[in-house]
């Protein structure tokens, strides 16, 4: 997500239309301390890149019924993958995030998406 991040902001702007998101899958752990204390260690731009959490359930429910990352019956797990979600809350695809190369694949599949007109 930071290499993303950078790659995203252009001479240290934030696009307006692209947020990168990253849910805990450990909310018992994971407070908004916690994430707060991983987006500094990470260099996160709190303007571009959020980190969420929440009930266990609901987490488990968005991861599996919504994302379709985790669909093992009571089980979240963490995901490599990068969905990309469009303005309407739509995927429009999964990007394998321990493969560099499709970094490159994700930053080309969002310049059509920022054009579109809702």
């Amino acid at each position: 997500m930071h290499r993303l991040q950078q790659r995203l902001l252009v001479n240290g702007r934030v696009p307006d239309d692209v947020r990168l998101v990253s849910i805990t899958v450990d909310p018992a752990h994971d407070t908004p301390a916690v994430l707060a204390e991983y987006a500094r260690r990470f260099q996160a731009d709190a303007r571009l890149w959020h980190f969420l959490t929440g009930p266990e359930g609901a987490i488990g429910a968005l991861s599996a019924d919504t994302f379709h990352v985790n669909t093992t019956a009571n089980l979240i797990e963490h995901s490599t993958k990068f969905v990309l979600v469009d303005r309407k809350a739509r995927i429009r695809g999964y990007y394998e995030s321990l493969d560099a190369s499709t970094l490159d694949q994700l930053i080309e599949d969002i310049g059509p998406l920022r054009k579109e007109i809702f």
